[in-house]
């Protein structure tokens, strides 16, 4: 888990904010695709409110992008929240595009400009 957000970090430059994401994903429900014994991609489930749970991260390594683990594990993320009988959301900035196609492609409809609502479970 360390290696990959190490990496992240890196890529992101958040090299000052290593132990805090480290220690703010360790406290969540943390999901890993694991290949070869390397986390290459993973989602973080987080905190409930009301009748959601947030959808708090979807990550996978530069090296491995474009091959459809981030929307494999968005769907796994979906999906663990379903059957709890809650609904998904997530915030995002609406500047990442394509963290913004990603949800889109996975079902979620924009309704602001702060956070997406899964479609089918919008009420």
């Amino acid at each position: 888990v360390t290696d990959f957000y190490k990496s992240l970090c890196e890529e992101f430059r958040w090299t000052d904010k290593f132990d805090r994401k480290v220690n703010e994903y360790l406290n969540m429900e943390l999901y890993g695709l694991i290949r070869n014994g390397k986390m290459i991609a993973n989602t973080a489930i987080g905190s409930r409110t009301d009748n959601y749970i947030r959808i708090k991260s979807v990550a996978v390594r530069a090296d491995e992008r474009q091959k459809g683990y981030g929307y494999k594990m968005t769907v796994f993320a979906i999906n663990k929240i379903k059957e709890r009988g809650l609904a998904p959301i997530l915030y995002t900035h609406i500047g990442n595009l394509a963290a913004m196609a990603l949800w889109k492609k996975s079902g979620f409809k924009q309704k602001d400009k702060l956070y997406l609502i899964k479609v089918e479970d919008a009420k």
